[in-house]
């Protein structure tokens, strides 16, 4: 059994501050989830950092040897030492982690600037295009996509595939697919 000191914010705000007592980092981060109640840690930074034995040991010791010095019958607060000593080893840490949520809020992580792909959330249309001439029927169809009306229009005209798709832009085995699939050729 190791001791971890796991360090947790989420929004700017710490969430979970404390040492726990576990076999593997990956143990620590599972104790993490339990204490927070949350299946996933998403959206929640979080550092687990190991506390070593030996550090333990010096405070102690150290601990122990300035009490001799000052004499006999004063009680030793261990925890407080060794909160004091976990502290200062994570400062740079705990200083990096704040700066980086300072960071985040002064760019505005949330704005439309921060865009997160979801697969199941439709895209949204681009905005239209103010260059686009009135005259201009190839700039048109870029932006608002084929006329399929049309294209079958000049399709029953020249019976050409080839050049169907090489006027109206389209791929030719769309087209093909589309003949086939909705009876052009009839």
């Amino acid at each position: 059994m190791k001791l971890f000191k796991v360090l947790a914010s989420r929004g700017g705000r710490i969430v979970f501050d404390e040492r726990v007592r576990a076999d593997c980092p990956r143990e620590a981060r599972g104790k993490l989830k339990e204490r927070l109640r949350v299946e996933s840690l998403v959206g929640i930074v979080y550092s687990i950092t190991e506390i070593p034995l030996e550090i333990l040991r010096e405070i102690v010791d150290a601990r122990t040897a300035e009490l001799a010095l000052r004499g006999p019958r004063r009680r030793v607060d261990v925890p407080r030492l060794l909160d004091a000593a976990v502290e200062h080893r994570l400062a740079p840490l705990t200083a990096r982690v704040e700066a980086l949520e300072a960071a985040r809020g002064r760019t505005g992580a949330s704005a439309a600037g921060a865009h997160r792909f979801d697969a199941f959330t439709p895209p949204t249309p681009a905005p239209a295009n103010a260059a686009i001439t009135g005259d201009n029927a190839a700039q048109r169809r870029a932006i608002t996509g084929p006329n399929w009306r049309e294209i079958r229009a000049h399709y029953r005209r020249t019976r050409s595939p080839k050049q169907t798709a090489a006027l109206f832009n389209v791929s030719l085995n769309t087209l093909k697919a589309r003949i086939r699939r909705e009876g052009w050729s009839r």
